[in-house]
């Protein structure tokens, strides 16, 4: 099973100010990264095998787009992916203060 989606969003949050706020509330660790291709974003491993799943949110010029691949051969697998999109829509996005949530295209 692989799934790959994105959402685009906007806060008043600064990137710096979400990260903090993610690393406190959890249950991911986030971590601050920085490449040629996307500048400053923010990543996370949101499971450990037989489970992939990374959550990436970028900076767009007036908004915030999170990224999210799944992967898994396990026959859980569509249990643990639904729980990562709960754990993202139902905590992880308000707890950052996204707002104008909105479906985008996924970055890789």
């Amino acid at each position: 099973m692989s799934n790959h989606f994105a959402n685009a969003f906007k806060t008043d949050l600064t990137l710096g100010d979400m990260f903090a706020r993610l690393q406190q509330i959890g249950p991911w660790r986030w971590r601050e990264r920085d490449n040629d291709r996307w500048d400053a974003y923010l990543s996370a491993l949101a499971h450990d095998e037989p489970y992939w799943a990374m959550v990436k949110i970028f900076v767009e010029e007036d908004f915030y787009v999170v990224d999210v691949l799944f992967e898994s051969d396990d026959p859980g697998a569509q249990e643990k992916y639904e729980e990562i999109r709960q754990t993202l829509f139902g905590h992880l996005l308000p707890a950052i203060e996204a707002r104008d949530i909105e479906q985008a295209d996924p970055r890789e």
